[in-house]
């Protein structure tokens, strides 16, 4: 990409008309990941819903899905911008399997938030890799995180969880 292009490129990123940032999100993945990657979680929290839609399309599309993931990890904890977490916890959602490992080493995280969302996307994932992890979530400090696991392995309908769901039913206030 010629250095006029990609001035262009990135002016886009934040220029007032909508449909140009659009276009530039669509753009990003012209540079290298180390480079486009924080370009679109920037995007993450752009105030158009469509800009947005498009950073989380690209975000779950890169081939270099460690960096994505783990950047999308940290969007997830920004307890300032709901749009900006929910965008992150959709392009989570749609790396799918791929981003299993690191979403299930995010479940140690100290954030509350971010250890409930993860418990959300790997519910809506589905990868049975992520049900002992999932069920262990049933055991959390927080309710919410609780709650959150109880829905995931319920969603799963993996004949495993029924025990630990069980046992929650009985012992979770």
């Amino acid at each position: 990409m010629h250095a006029a292009e990609r001035n262009n490129l990135l002016a886009g990123l934040s220029h007032a008309d909508e449909e140009l940032r659009r276009l530039a999100v669509e753009g990003v993945t012209q540079l290298p990941a180390a480079e486009a990657i924080p370009l679109l979680i920037e995007r993450l929290a752009d105030a158009s819903w469509r800009v947005r839609k498009a950073a989380v399309e690209r975000l779950a599309a890169l081939p270099e899905r460690n960096g994505a993931v783990n950047a999308l990890l940290g969007a997830i904890a920004d307890g300032e911008n709901s749009g900006r977490r929910n965008a992150a916890v959709e392009a989570l959602t749609g790396c799918g399997r791929s981003a299993v490992p690191q979403l299930l080493a995010a479940l140690e995280a100290a954030e509350v938030d971010v250890r409930k969302q993860v418990v959300d996307v790997l519910g809506a994932i589905g990868d049975a890799r992520a049900n002992e992890a999932i069920a262990r979530s049933l055991d959390d400090a927080d309710a919410n995180v609780r709650a959150a696991a109880a829905d995931a392995l319920a969603a799963l309908g993996a004949s495993s969880a029924a025990e630990p769901l069980r046992r929650a039913c009985a012992n979770d206030s």
